[in-house]
């Protein structure tokens, strides 16, 4: 059988998990598996000499019948495929995220100005969902006075009234502009920041109508509580919280067609503040799994 990992890497598109790139090399005229040469030290001679992509078509001195791909990535990882019948499927020098428990967690944000959570946009993901509210005790003992969530910007002011208690809790719900289990979520995330007298901002401006690209939108929202000396913690989908050059996700397709998704493409939050503010002050974890190259840690 066929993994959706090698049918995503034969077609060099790869999946969000997986990788960020989308760019093709073909120019491996002359390239091929040397005598006795490993499947490791065959990835790292071609990353070496043509730099990361997806490179095709790289055959073997040996064996004909053998054709490699080897994809070399942004942060070190190189994966070798043999394309004609799937025996080889090797990732290496992948970077391993940091995995993060309560303890050391509390080590982990110590030294950070800005974390980066990331979460999943599903009902089943609640209960790891649950680990950025159970965290957020944490967080404020580390000095972070801000919580960020993946809420659009016209909703702020019913926040707020929320938290000087101007609404009911039941209203909040209705106002929000979510499917059930994503408002309760929310709302879950804004009791707990209210318990421990943090600043919930909205950070989305996910609106049609648009003028500023959703990530760089969300970038100037932190700045916005940086430059208040804040320290801010965000709840976002994990697409954003890479860093990587570009990356993907899916969504419905507006076409017709029942299932049909799309792609989009774009460029993470947490690489625009990695640029901003430098690595050292990012944190980027992952609330999904602990299998991404791109992010820093995970939580158990």
């Amino acid at each position: 059988m066929i993994t959706k990992r090698i049918v995503a890497s034969i077609l060099g598109m790869g999946f969000a998990a997986c990788t960020s790139m989308s760019n093709i090399q073909k120019e491996t005229k002359g390239l091929e598996r040397k005598v006795n040469e490993s499947i490791s030290a065959l990835g790292k001679r071609i990353c070496d000499q043509l730099g990361e992509g997806v490179h095709h078509s790289i055959t073997d001195s040996q064996d004909p019948s053998a054709e490699y791909q080897v994809r070399c990535e942004e942060h070190g990882g190189r994966e070798v495929i043999e394309i004609n019948n799937f025996k080889v499927n090797e990732r290496m020098n992948y970077p391993v995220p940091k995995r993060l428990n309560k303890e050391t967690l509390k080590e982990y944000v110590a030294d950070k100005e800005i974390i980066l959570f990331g979460d999943e946009h599903h009902e089943e993901s609640k209960e790891r969902t649950m680990q950025f509210k159970e965290s957020l005790s944490i967080l404020k003992e580390s000095g972070f006075n801000y919580i960020g969530l993946e809420i659009m910007y016209p909703f702020q002011g019913a926040i707020e009234d929320y938290e000087q208690e101007k609404i009911s809790r039941e209203k909040l719900l209705q106002t929000l502009p979510f499917y059930p289990y994503d408002n309760e979520k929310f709302v879950e995330m804004i009791d707990e920041a209210k318990a421990q007298g943090m600043k919930v901002i909205c950070l989305d401006n996910r609106d049609r109508g648009r003028k500023i690209e959703r990530d760089e939108y969300m970038r100037k929202k932190v700045e916005e509580v940086r430059k208040k000396e804040g320290k801010l913690a965000a709840l976002v989908g994990a697409a954003h919280v890479r860093d990587a050059r570009t990356t993907e996700f899916y969504i419905p397709s507006e076409v017709n067609i029942p299932g049909a998704v799309q792609v989009v493409k774009i460029k993470p939050l947490a690489r625009r503040l990695i640029e901003q503010y430098g690595k050292a002050n990012i944190g980027t974890i992952d609330l999904t799994g602990c299998d991404d190259s791109y992010i820093d840690a995970c939580v158990e």
